[in-house]
């Protein structure tokens, strides 16, 4: 990119060559040149307060220059419309960019949520296992409809819980 600099001692202008990036702060992108006069010649592209439109039309100030101190850098209409076009793809890059992260993102949510799924089933199952509800004929003979809780489901008996308990005195000391 090409700019004029005027000098802030004899007022003579020169062309020069300059360098710009785009940048993003925050979210926001930036126009800013990389050797610029004061090292800050840069702008909000996205701002409300910043016209691209004038930019492209009558060029940009780049810096206003301090007299003796500073000097100025004006940058042409043609210079700043060959940039805003570059500024347009990076718009275009930027959003494909975010919404690819966003996709990122939603899919990273629903990668949690369903392993946050697969432990509750884990766990349901856990307590289903505990919590062992049996409705079946025993072999003394007994409809029983009954919740048996036990953590070890392979040791509970066959017998109804009465038939179990009269066993149990029998035979003194047997467990579920």
């Amino acid at each position: 990119m090409k700019g004029i600099l005027t000098n802030c001692v004899t007022n003579k202008e020169k062309e020069v060559e300059l360098e710009y990036k785009i940048s993003i702060r925050n979210g926001e992108r930036i126009f800013s040149l990389l050797n610029g006069v004061t090292g800050w010649e840069s702008f909000f592209i996205d701002s409300e307060y910043t016209n691209l439109d004038e930019m492209k039309e009558s060029g940009w100030l780049a810096c206003a220059g301090t007299p003796r101190r500073y000097d100025n850098l004006f940058v042409p209409a043609e210079e700043m419309q060959k940039a805003l076009k570059e500024i347009d793809q990076t718009q275009k890059s930027t959003l494909i960019i975010e919404k690819q992260r966003e996709l990122r993102n939603l899919k990273d949510q629903r990668n949690a949520k369903q392993r946050d799924i697969n432990n509750l089933n884990i766990k349901i199952n856990q307590i289903e296992k505990e919590l062992y509800i049996k409705s079946e004929i025993y072999k003394c003979g007994h409809l029983v409809k009954e919740i048996i809780i036990n953590t070890n489901i392979d040791t509970l008996s066959t017998l109804c819980l009465d038939c179990w308990l009269k066993n149990k005195e029998q035979t003194k000391g047997d467990k579920i």
